[in-house]
């Protein structure tokens, strides 16, 4: 989940810099290689990773809790609430 959540920061930083050059471009009237197209299918890709990663982490989360119940329940003999 790590590794995944490191390309869409890459991802996030790729439409970032997309978007200052094409606005630059405009500005100064220059060709560039950035498009809203290509940005478009680019942010589709990172929201798919994204969510992607964010459920991973949830699921993450839900197992170390588990783990953490079964840990007291096993350490005690009964579960008690915290």
């Amino acid at each position: 989940m790590i590794e995944e959540s490191v390309i869409a920061a890459r991802i996030g930083y790729q439409l970032a810099t997309d978007a200052m050059i094409l606005c630059g471009a405009e500005e100064e009237g220059q060709q560039s290689n950035a498009s809203l197209e290509s940005m478009q299918e680019l942010s589709k890709n990172g929201q798919g990773i994204a969510r992607s990663v964010m459920d991973g982490f949830r699921d993450i989360e839900q197992q170390v809790y588990k783990v953490r119940i079964r840990l007291k329940v096993s350490a005690t003999g009964h579960l008690f609430e915290q």
